[in-house]
């Protein structure tokens, strides 16, 4: 519980707060009760937010919440107790796609229908349906002067991270998403200040070196724990896997865990007066789910 719990005393945005700096208009959603306008002022100034943290836990829907409910449950008690999510559960929001051929949503689409509040084609990665780019809450936030940050226990590469810095027609292509986080900048800066996760074989010498491009721009380059914990510079590039984080109980004493990605993250963005965006991602929660592997979801959850 001490990941959700430190995340409880945090400020939690929707996709309608990250909206209100200016990326686009919000997917259609559903909930239960007042409007999700109302409810969502429940979490602060929703109309001029200063720092804004996006919390995805991937693939966590409510039968994963069920069972952690009940995973986490006392046997000692009579009652099923709250967990940390039920105090930001505030109703359920319809998804599906705008692609002609599937209607599930894959994390490409809703990656990008988060950032940005445009609906798109399962597969896409900032773009629309006519893969015209599109701007996101991130690259807002970067224009108004906030810093900004990713961290996901994924590729960093992967669609959901991507989906708030990089324009591609297809998730798959990530070497020309990593080339891309490097390449694109807002007002001559790189667009994330803090990059923490997997994927470190696409900012490798097969990729052109892109880690050593950050490193020459100033950027920490930290590759375990105790590198994470040691480093002082204010820009950081973590990449702690070739490919997706290990699971918690399953990572060596020297890989960081979410909550420590995520306390490097926001040591370093909250500096700014101006204020921030981060996005958090859980990623391993819906892998282990594609391996119906309980035991994983549960661990990542906890």
């Amino acid at each position: 519980m001490k990941f959700k719990r430190q995340f409880a005393q945090l400020s939690i945005a929707s996709a309608l707060i990250a909206s209100t700096l200016g990326a686009g208009h919000v997917a259609s959603a559903s909930s239960a009760g007042e409007g999700p306008e109302q409810q969502a002022t429940m979490y602060g100034d929703t109309s001029h937010p200063k720092n804004v943290i996006f919390l995805v836990g991937d693939g966590m829907g409510p039968a994963y919440n069920t069972a952690y409910r009940y995973f986490a449950d006392s046997p000692d008690t009579k009652e099923v107790e709250n967990t940390a999510f039920d105090d930001y559960l505030v109703g359920t929001q319809q998804t599906y796609s705008d692609d002609d051929k599937e209607n599930i949503t894959d994390s490409a689409a809703a990656g990008t229908a988060f950032s940005s509040g445009h609906k798109t084609y399962n597969g896409a990665i900032g773009v629309d349906k006519k893969q015209n780019d599109l701007e996101t809450v991130l690259e807002r936030a970067k224009k108004l002067g906030k810093s900004t940050g990713l961290v996901s226990t994924a590729e960093i590469t992967d669609a959901t991270p991507a989906a708030y810095t990089a324009n591609v027609d297809d998730r798959d292509k990530k070497d020309e998403i990593a080339h891309q986080f490097y390449d694109q900048r807002i007002n001559n800066q790189h667009k994330v200040d803090v990059i923490l996760g997997g994927g470190a074989k696409y900012f490798g010498k097969e990729n052109g070196n892109i880690t050593d491009q950050f490193k020459n721009d100033g950027y920490g380059v930290v590759t375990n724990r105790q590198q994470l914990e040691n480093a002082s510079e204010e820009q950081l590039l973590g990449l702690f896997a070739d490919k997706n984080m290990p699971l918690a109980i399953d990572a060596e004493e020297d890989q960081p865990e979410l909550l420590d990605m995520q306390n490097a993250a926001l040591e370093r963005l909250s500096k700014n007066d101006k204020g921030f965006f981060l996005m958090v991602e859980g990623a391993s929660i819906d892998k282990q789910g594609h391996a119906n592997d309980i035991t994983g979801v549960m661990s990542e959850m906890e």
